[in-house]
């Protein structure tokens, strides 16, 4: 009786280990496939939502402190830019921080927060930090970007 069940224990940790063993190699391929082929598509997102940053909020309207970069809201689709704004005394109030061109649906509003929506992206509005700057994201608009808030 021993032994059948000592059979069963053993057989029961090689299939454990076998499936823990493949699930880590398949793991390892995805990860390393998506490394070297989804990095071009990561690259050239980047440079979309920056020029399209760069577009909706042009230098000449807005003191924009620093370069764009990469934004904390992310999700498994798309990653986000950022830039910040300078609270200034044309722009003393969120409100007046808004996209220059296209059509765009307010979504959210708050006091320190703001989202707006177009067809193809979605901008945050934050009044961040110390309140001496706005941080202004940028994401394509997808379903997961729903979630995410």
């Amino acid at each position: 009786m021993k032994s059948i069940i000592w059979s069963y224990i053993k057989k029961l940790y090689s299939i454990l280990w076998w499936s823990f063993l493949s699930i880590i190699i398949l793991w390892a391929i995805i990860g390393t496939s998506y490394k070297f082929w989804g990095q071009d598509l990561i690259q050239k997102d980047r440079i979309e939502l920056t020029q399209a940053l760069q577009e909706y909020f042009p230098h000449d309207r807005y003191h924009i402190e620093g370069m764009p970069y990469d934004s904390v809201r992310r999700n498994l689709i798309s990653k986000a830019v950022a830039i910040n704004i300078v609270r200034d005394e044309q722009h003393s109030d969120i409100s007046t921080i808004v996209p220059v061109q296209g059509e765009w649906t307010l979504q959210r509003k708050y006091w320190n927060y703001r989202t707006y929506e177009s067809e193809q992206y979605i901008i945050y509005i934050y009044l961040y930090g110390d309140e001496s700057f706005y941080k202004v994201s940028i994401a394509k608009n997808n379903w997961l970007e729903y979630l995410a808030f």
